[in-house]
């Protein structure tokens, strides 16, 4: 290893700790230091112009144009070099003796209107596809773009931009992708995988740095070939920590023929790793019937806060168990309630929903149920929230913004099972006034008049819609001679001899011999 003589102390110790270089960085005054090599005596670096170039080799993979402008896919020897961007004018690295130069123009000059390059630009570029890593503060070079964009076009690889978060929105096209995590996942799965792709066609990968190490950007295509550019973003990353999830990704899809699916869910979780889980289940889930890989999907998604991936899986999928994922979705507490609505509702857990909505204080997502999802099954819903002593307002409120949605029978049961009849005194009334004439809307009616006494004999010889027979066995444990007044409306004489029998009303029953008669 070359050693470098870096003659500013602050100069060294900034270089020491950033850890990124290959060659060694010496004091002033150290036993082994030597002198800068020719091109590079004229000046002193400093931190504000440049840092390091370290070795970086190209893979031997196609690209359209190395060929073409001269550009070697082999292998490099890098040896290290320093260049100051600003003022150096380093003539080895700047100069046209490149087999590139003459196709650099030409090319440059065709991507950007630019058939003249500046000092500057040549140094970066001469230097980048020499095979060095380049690594230099641009932010004083005019048209500071043609420094890693050309290299990324001509050479073989992929180029790794971290740029500011607002630029990514306006990142678009066939050779540049911009990627972030605040990106819909079905975008960032789209985009991930057309990386994946040997036929990808994407040069220029922009990211932000706060989720550059969140990504998964599959390392196939990043591998030894890949360059990174940092467009002013502090602090810098470094390499290390890129891409530790797509690695693992990697691995267990390329041995899980060989491991199974379950050693590898177990490694994912044993490493509490739920966003490696959820990329690698979301592979096999389409093909798969396995309950456990679908119920584990829906679990990594929720811990990684996919909550809509949640909501479609659990609306879509037949294959999860629905007890499970249910008691899952109850202790996860999520904001969005949604996923939790589609398995109750699917599966018949209503009054569980219900139960869980109302306790957590989520009384929106119990209204967007009733009239949105399933108005038919409202009566479950009412009841539950009966039991739950829920206000009688809500109750009411609910049942009315559905009005003619709702069964009318089995909403009666619920509210009848538990002596709460007269609850639905204005809705069955909104609903005769609309000209309803179904039995059962009736039959309530005649059940909450007779409860509350009001001229019940009046309801019971004029109404012609109630049935008889229902109405009059509900006055029979009230008042056995109204009971006798819905069977003669009826004329239901077995139920009239035996309500006159089993109460003793033998003068009443006589009357009704002579009326019949």
């Amino acid at each position: 290893m070359d050693s470098h003589k870096v003659e500013d102390k602050e100069v060294w110790e900034a270089l020491s700790n950033l850890e990124l270089f290959s060659g060694k960085y010496v004091k002033p005054g150290d036993p082994d230091e030597t002198s800068l090599p020719p091109e590079q005596s004229n000046f002193t670096p400093s931190v504000s112009k440049l840092l390091s170039f370290t070795q970086l080799e190209f893979r031997p993979e196609d690209s359209s144009h190395f060929e073409k402008y001269g550009v070697s896919a082999a292998s490099v020897e890098a040896e290290p070099c320093v260049v100051d961007i600003k003022s150096s004018n380093n003539k080895r690295w700047s100069s046209h003796n490149f087999p590139w130069a003459k196709g650099l123009e030409e090319f440059s000059g065709r991507l950007f209107g630019n058939f003249s390059l500046e000092p500057e630009q040549r140094e970066v570029i001469n230097a980048t596809m020499s095979g060095r890593d380049v690594f230099a503060d641009v932010s004083a070079i005019d048209g500071r773009e043609v420094t890693y964009q050309v290299p990324a076009l001509l050479c073989p690889g992929m180029t790794l931009v971290v740029v500011p978060p607002l630029l990514i929105a306006n990142i678009k096209g066939r050779k540049s992708m911009g990627l972030s995590g605040l990106m819909e996942l079905t975008e960032q799965q789209r985009i991930l995988g057309e990386l994946v792709k040997e036929s990808s066609e994407c040069k220029l990968l922009y990211v932000t740095a706060g989720t550059i190490t969140k990504l998964s950007v599959p390392r196939s295509r990043v591998g030894e070939g890949c360059r990174y550019h940092l467009t002013g973003v502090q602090p810098l990353q470094r390499k290390s920590s890129l891409l530790p999830i797509s690695r693992c990704l990697q691995v267990a899809k390329e041995y899980c023929e060989q491991l199974g699916v379950e050693p590898c869910i177990k490694l994912f979780e044993q490493f509490k790793s739920y966003e490696g889980l959820y990329f690698f289940l979301g592979s096999y889930l389409s093909s798969s019937e396995d309950p456990d890989i679908h119920f584990k999907y829906i679990e990594a998604a929720a811990k990684t806060g996919q909550i809509k991936e949640v909501e479609r899986v659990t609306r879509e999928s037949n294959f999860y168990d629905p007890e499970k994922t249910k008691n899952f979705l109850m202790e996860a507490k999520l904001p969005d309630a949604r996923p939790l609505i589609n398995v109750c509702d699917r599966f018949g857990f209503v009054p569980d929903l219900t139960h869980y909505l109302y306790t957590n204080n989520m009384l929106r997502y119990i209204e967007g149920y009733v009239q949105k999802v399933n108005p038919g099954n409202a009566p479950l819903v009412v009841g539950q929230l009966l039991d739950d002593e829920c206000p009688e307002d809500f109750i009411k409120g609910l049942i009315l913004s559905v009005r003619s949605l709702l069964p009318v029978e089995p909403l009666v049961d619920e509210c009848e099972k538990r002596n709460r009849l007269r609850l639905l005194a204005q809705f069955l009334e909104h609903l005769v006034s609309e000209g309803s004439q179904d039995v059962h809307v009736h039959n309530a009616l005649g059940k909450i008049i007779i409860d509350s006494n009001n001229n019940p004999e009046h309801f019971l010889t004029t109404n012609p819609y109630y049935d008889s027979r229902v109405v009059g066995k509900y006055c029979e444990k009230r008042d056995p001679t109204l009971a006798v007044v819905a069977y003669r409306r009826g004329q239901c004489d077995d139920e009239l001899i035996n309500v006159t029998n089993k109460n003793s009303l033998f003068k009443l029953q006589a009357r009704l011999q002579e009326w019949f008669q």
